[in-house]
């Protein structure tokens, strides 16, 4: 059972972190992913100390995709133990990674935009931890800020030529959090796709104002079923649950939500962060880190940034066929999926 670390007072966390909480613990529906710790582990003299830090629960979707990649990357022997600290606010962020950056790590993933503001504030007094920002919007300066994005759209635009075939009512909905550029261009490269296949098919659109809130994210996919929509794409969490009470297909990103209604879910577009972790933790024990984006937008199911997992027990044949072909297709070269926030 994972323990939980309130982030809410800043001297009840720099506590914890000098009392420490024990050896990481698997949490809940992540097997191996490690539950928080509240002091970097013994990592040895050659493993790096990594801390990930979230803004609301470890289990939404965003932050799971990214705990499931980096176990990936420890379960293939990377030299490094990561812990995470979850639930950070703006108003608490820059106590947060004050405190992790006194407890000993080497690098701290701000998995959040609320971490935005707070790591150019301390960056500069301590010039030796990388500070590695997870979404779009960071400022790169130097000596010690990275970044790194999800790349999605060419997935989802693959998606979308799956809804287009096999929707029966030619509305199809899409419900995502904030029209961020990471998140709009999805749901233009969604579009594309179904009108590729099926111009004459309408795209629903609701955003739930939020990063995490499942209640509002359910609410949003029940109006777009009452306005005829017989596939949903989901960006977060709470749209799956909606569409399997409601008879309907959904569509998910970011990690394998198939679990949760294996006759529900039709497509995903999963996030591989492995390699880009790889290579910043690579970059930084050699003593060579740059201060630069470490996502590309172009390539990324070429490069398996991005994979594209079809339910081929629902969806018909003639339909995956179609889509992997498209998805040959972007890869080649011969289809281009733009970025488009």
């Amino acid at each position: 059972m994972k323990k939980v670390l309130s982030l809410v007072l800043a001297a009840a966390l720099s506590l914890a972190l000098l009392a420490g909480c024990g050896q990481p613990q698997a949490a809940p529906g992540q097997s191996g992913a490690p539950a928080p710790s509240s002091a970097p582990p013994d990592s040895g003299p050659n493993r790096l100390k990594v801390v990930l830090v979230v803004a609301d629960t470890i289990d939404s979707i965003w932050n799971r995709a990214m705990t499931l990649s980096l176990q990936r990357l420890k379960d293939a022997g990377e030299p490094f133990e990561f812990t995470y600290i979850e639930n950070t606010t703006t108003d608490s962020a820059e106590s947060v990674l004050r405190t992790c950056a006194d407890s000993g790590y080497d690098i701290i993933i701000a998995h959040a935009g609320v971490c935005r503001d707070a790591v150019p504030k301390i960056k500069d007094e301590y010039p030796n931890i990388i500070f590695l920002g997870g979404g779009n919007g960071w400022e790169t300066p130097e000596p010690n800020i990275g970044a790194y994005d999800q790349a999605l759209h060419e997935g989802c635009y693959v998606q979308g030529v799956i809804a287009g075939l096999i929707t029966k009512t030619n509305v199809v909905g899409f419900v995502g959090g904030m029209p961020t550029s990471n998140v709009t261009s999805e749901l233009n490269a969604f579009q594309r796709g179904v009108e590729s296949v099926n111009p004459d098919c309408k795209v629903v659109v609701s955003y739930i104002e939020s990063w995490y809130d499942p209640v509002k994210a359910k609410e949003c996919t029940n109006s777009q079923i009452s306005m005829g929509a017989d596939v949903v794409f989901g960006e977060r969490d709470g749209v799956i649950q909606a569409c399997q009470e409601a008879g309907i297909y959904a569509m998910a990103e970011k990690l394998d939500q198939s679990e949760i209604a294996p006759d529900t879910v039709i497509a995903q577009s999963i996030i591989r962060w492995d390699n880009t972790m790889k290579e910043v933790f690579n970059l930084v024990s050699q003593g060579k880190f740059e201060c630069r984006y470490y996502t590309s937008y172009e390539g990324s199911l070429a490069s398996g940034t991005c994979e594209v997992m079809i339910n081929e027990d629902v969806v018909p044949a003639d339909i995956v066929a179609k889509a992997r072909e498209v998805e040959g297709q972007i890869i080649s070269g011969a289809i281009s999926v733009p970025f488009e926030p």
